[in-house]
């Protein structure tokens, strides 16, 4: 059953709709469109993740242990990602990523126990920085981008 957590953005008091009843969706209109969204992403996200085996093959390690507690998790660069789907519009991509990155950099500045998150976080959004940037701040150059056809930075 979907059970609504405190720390999801959703409404979820008595005057909230239903969006969930005996174990259906109410309205499965928004759903269908976000899933079928997923799976038009699949492909690229094949890719990403063959590419992320090859060249961070750590990466395995880390899933193998998240795998083992539920409470786990991964963070990867999405840098690595744009650079292995050379079709995706990168710079518009990184555009709407980077605030993510900053929010999430902030939320966990202060938090010792979230370090490694912050340092990560604060570091992708530097890439994104660079990466939605039309020039090279220090340069003026236009940066290579990975869906130019380039292979790459």
């Amino acid at each position: 059953m979907l059970i609504a957590r405190k720390t999801w953005s959703c409404e979820t008091s008595p005057a909230a709709p239903t969006v969930y009843r005996n174990r259906t969706i109410v309205d499965p209109a928004d759903f269908d469109i976000e899933r079928k969204a997923l799976l038009d992403q699949a492909p690229a996200m094949q890719q990403s993740a063959n590419y992320m085996f090859k060249y961070s093959p750590w990466v395995i390690g880390s899933l193998a242990a998240m795998a083992s507690n539920p409470a786990g998790s991964v963070a990867t660069s999405l840098s690595s990602f744009l650079t292995a789907t050379m079709q995706l519009d990168a710079t518009e991509i990184a555009r709407q990523q980077l605030p993510v990155f900053e929010t999430f950099a902030a939320k966990t500045a202060d938090n010792p126990e979230l370090a490694d998150f912050h340092r990560s976080y604060s570091g992708w959004a530097k890439e994104m920085a660079y990466l939605s940037s039309p020039l090279v701040p220090e340069t003026g150059i236009e940066p290579v981008r990975p869906n130019d056809g380039s292979g790459g930075f």
